[in-house]
């Protein structure tokens, strides 16, 4: 899909990928991969199943991308949900930093992300 996808897939699969970013970093913290946690501390945070279908629907798609990418998954991770101390999302260049590898294979990671999801999400991204 990579190649022959076209810019509106691209940019709403983004726009996917910045609202569950900002769903999963909510409470300051992350859900995915996150460990079970008991009924209390579930009550605690708030989690609502059936809520946020959307992002529900980008979380499975994105721990579906770990089982063959894990490094897609991590810098996808840091990018859509980590914020520096001073606000603001983390650059590619800080993601590929804490991840010790180069930019170029962060933003090649970055693009079977988008690929990845886009199949995923088809019925969400198309126009």
């Amino acid at each position: 899909m990579g190649v022959g996808m076209n810019r509106d897939v691209r940019v709403n699969t983004k726009s996917l990928l910045y609202r569950w970013g900002q769903w999963a970093s909510r409470d300051g913290m992350s859900r995915l991969d996150y460990p079970p946690m008991s009924a209390e501390q579930m009550d605690h945070i708030k989690i609502h199943e059936g809520d946020f279908p959307t992002e529900q629907r980008v979380e499975e798609a994105l721990t579906e991308l770990g089982r063959f990418d894990d490094l897609a998954l991590q810098a996808t991770k840091l990018y859509y949900t980590e914020d520096k101390e001073t606000g603001g999302m983390l650059s590619w260049d800080e993601v590929a930093d804490r991840l010790k590898c180069g930019k170029k294979r962060i933003k090649a990671a970055h693009d079977f992300t988008i690929g990845f999801v886009a199949s995923a999400l088809r019925d969400l991204v198309s126009n």
